[in-house]
């Protein structure tokens, strides 16, 4: 099996596509809509946070995701780990997406514009991490040596890559939330 990491990225984009149409149909379904939209429009019009306290904010919930992706790769069950946040991330953003543009429609994409870019960043890079750990755990784990050294470079990876979407999606939420809030006092 050479195509193993090819077959785990494919079944982690299941995964992701998976948690986004349910995170979708949840939001759909909810009962709660009216309170909802009452939230997102209150959050969108008293939205003052700075490019840094957004920076701030994103690491915290980096540093989350990075904490149980890297205990994922480091027990044989751990695929199973990154997949549920892999899973997780795609529910969010299927359910916060659906939300807002129901709400505003296709001027919502400027209110998910940090989030949608954060996604080409992020989901892409969590999916190469869950499939080389699961690589790494199938073939190396009783190679202590190449395990090890295959493991920090997927930490070292995928730490880059959080710490570059908490700059990114830190600093794009203030810009696309001003402007978000601008468009909506002009309807």
């Amino acid at each position: 099996m050479k195509n193993i990491k090819l077959i785990f990225l494919i079944v982690f984009l299941g995964i992701y596509i998976a948690g986004m149409g349910i995170g979708s149909v949840k939001q759909i379904k909810d009962e709660k809509q009216d309170e909802m939209y009452a939230y997102l429009e209150n959050a969108v019009s008293d939205y003052s946070v700075t490019a840094a306290e957004g920076m701030k904010s994103v690491a915290c919930d980096n540093a989350k995701i990075l904490a149980v992706s890297l205990f994922g790769g480091l027990f044989i069950f751990g695929p199973c780990i990154v997949a549920a946040v892999i899973f997780f991330k795609g529910y969010a953003a299927g359910f916060a997406i659906t939300a807002v543009l129901r709400l505003y429609g296709l001027r919502g994409l400027t209110l998910c514009g940090a989030n949608i870019l954060s996604a080409v960043i992020l989901i892409p890079a969590l999916l190469y991490y869950g499939s080389a750990s699961a690589h790494n755990l199938i073939y190396n784990r009783r190679e202590k040596g190449i395990f090890l050294k295959k493991y920090l470079v997927l930490v070292i990876f995928l730490t880059a890559i959080l710490c570059a979407d908490s700059l990114v999606r830190g600093f794009f939420s203030s810009i696309f939330m001003k402007l978000a809030a601008a468009l909506a006092e002009n309807v």
